[in-house]
């Protein structure tokens, strides 16, 4: 299960804790013991979403990958979304989001 998990950096689980309290939000419940897991949340309703979502990924150490418009992978933030597991979407190229997705996983999250 080593691959879903990433080394330990206290400052960041801090940091996920903290943003967490900050908008009353907590976690519960466990994660699936599978060497492999895919979770899905799709149509976010605000860009607090994805502060929610890196704060949890930093409080679980989660590998996790995320997929986001081309546009915010631009400079000044493109290095540090990509370090958070960021993977570009391009929107108004040939072949649909899925595709994209489909062919993320097939070259295995680079």
């Amino acid at each position: 299960m080593s691959g879903n998990y990433l080394p330990r950096n206290p400052l960041a689980e801090w940091v996920g804790r903290v943003a967490l309290k900050l908008m009353g939000w907590r976690i519960e419940g466990e994660l699936p013991k599978l060497d492999k897991f895919v979770v899905i949340g799709a149509h976010h309703t605000s860009n607090w979403d994805f502060v929610i979502f890196i704060a949890v990924k930093f409080v679980l150490r989660l590998n996790a990958r995320w997929f986001g418009k081309h546009t915010v992978f631009n400079w000044p933030f493109g290095g540090l979304m990509r370090l958070w597991g960021g993977i570009p979407i391009y929107r108004e190229r040939q072949g649909n989001t899925v595709e994209q997705a489909v062919q993320a996983f097939r070259d295995g999250l680079k």
